[in-house]
């Protein structure tokens, strides 16, 4: 997995999808890069520019955070995984299966069919509960 995904870069690919999730969900500005930034803050005079720094921000998590709600459930689930597990998600899964009464495959499936809800350069056109009946029931066969 990559360590940084720039704001132009996004194109809401499975990969940048878990990465915002994880690192720029509840932010005010993009998280740095490491590799090749300072941190230094200060520069040399204004940078012209035609967006506020926090918009790029706003702009992408806003779009996530739409995608996600339009999962119910499922969306709220794969935003807990992704923002909680460190590497053990096998027992996250299995305590949601256990709070919400349902069984770990019903709630790994949901939490699969969330994020390939979620990806994608366009909002789907329909919405998550026909997206699941129409398109994932195709991948399972």
């Amino acid at each position: 997995m990559t360590d940084y995904h720039s704001p132009a870069s996004i194109h809401y690919t499975q990969e940048q999808v878990v990465w915002i999730i994880r690192f720029a969900l509840d932010g005010n500005t993009w998280p740095v890069d490491h590799r090749h930034e300072s941190g230094y803050v200060g520069g040399k005079g204004r940078k012209v520019g035609h967006t506020a720094p926090f918009e790029v921000t706003k702009v992408n998590t806003s779009e996530i955070l739409h995608r996600l709600r339009c999962c119910s459930l499922d969306g709220l689930n794969l935003e807990y995984v992704l923002r909680l597990s460190d590497g053990d998600e096998v027992y996250l899964i299995q305590r949601l299966a256990d709070y919400q009464h349902r069984n770990y495959d019903e709630v790994k499936r949901g939490i699969n069919s969330a994020l390939h809800y979620c990806c994608g350069w366009r909002r789907k056109r329909d919405n998550f509960k026909r997206y699941v009946e129409k398109y994932m029931s195709r991948r399972r066969r």
